[in-house]
């Protein structure tokens, strides 16, 4: 995860102890960041700051826009890019059970930024 984060960092022009001060508000975590440890708080803050998900950071993804979802042993890949009507075609080949969880992540997605 640190080495994403370094070059994501440089991506953006900033170093990752800018990075930890902006998050944490000291440099005092950056020692466990190094090692491959942060806070889920701080994770979600740092993908914010750098504009990226907090899966890209946590190398479960190769694009920084993208989120990846698995419910049932099914994978999907969420990217922005895909169209509303990609996207209802993926979500009516869902079973029922795929398509409640989608529903879920949703609704948590859209509480956490009320």
């Amino acid at each position: 995860m640190y080495d994403r984060l370094k070059s994501i960092c440089a991506e953006r022009g900033m170093t990752v102890t800018k990075l930890c001060e902006l998050v944490t508000g000291s440099t005092g975590n950056l020692a466990t960041w190094k090692k491959d440890y942060m806070r889920s708080d701080y994770l979600a803050a740092a993908a914010d700051v750098l504009g990226c998900s907090t899966d890209y950071l946590l190398g479960r993804v190769n694009d920084p826009n993208e989120t990846y979802c698995e419910e049932n042993s099914n994978a999907v890949i969420i990217n922005d890019d895909k169209t509303s009507e990609e996207f209802m075609q993926i979500f009516a080949n869902m079973n029922l059970a795929d398509r409640v969880a989608v529903m879920q992540f949703a609704f948590d997605k859209i509480g956490q930024n009320a």
